[in-house]
């Protein structure tokens, strides 16, 4: 990750990638949508843009948010109260983790993505990445 001085506001990082696959985490532009991986296109910037905001939510485009209610993951409408849409990135284990941090989003294969319980650091299927953090004091 590339850590930026330039002021986000309410953005902590941006631009989630699945370090194995080198491809980002997407989804549909259409409201409750599935979320999966697709190529990362670098001249595009708002086509992958899953960013981690100051709350915990991962945003996608439109304010639409990750939720844990949805399993492959699903992006709704934000609705601003933490729960199911509330994360945790943890720097260490490079991992996103749900609120309860006992799950955590995983490769399938393909370009699947779901929920599963978290695993060592060694578990390639649940590293991810972001392109650029803005706020690394505000990272588990």
């Amino acid at each position: 990750a590339v850590v930026s001085t330039q002021s986000t506001g309410t953005l902590i990082a941006k631009v989630l990638v699945h370090s194995a696959s080198g491809r980002c985490v997407t989804c549909d532009r259409n409201h409750d949508s599935q979320c999966y991986l697709e190529e990362c296109i670098e001249d595009q910037p708002t086509v992958n843009v899953m960013r981690l905001s100051k709350r915990g939510e991962l945003r996608t485009r439109n304010q639409h948010c990750f939720d844990f209610g949805y399993d492959p993951p699903r992006s709704v409408q934000c609705h601003f109260s933490g729960g199911n849409q509330k994360f945790a990135y943890s720097v260490r284990y490079k991992q996103i983790l749900a609120h309860d941090r006992t799950v955590c989003l995983t490769w399938a294969g393909n370009d699947l993505i779901i929920w599963d319980t978290c695993q060592d650091s060694s578990n390639v299927t649940q590293i991810f990445d972001f392109q650029t953090i803005f706020h690394p004091e505000m990272i588990a």
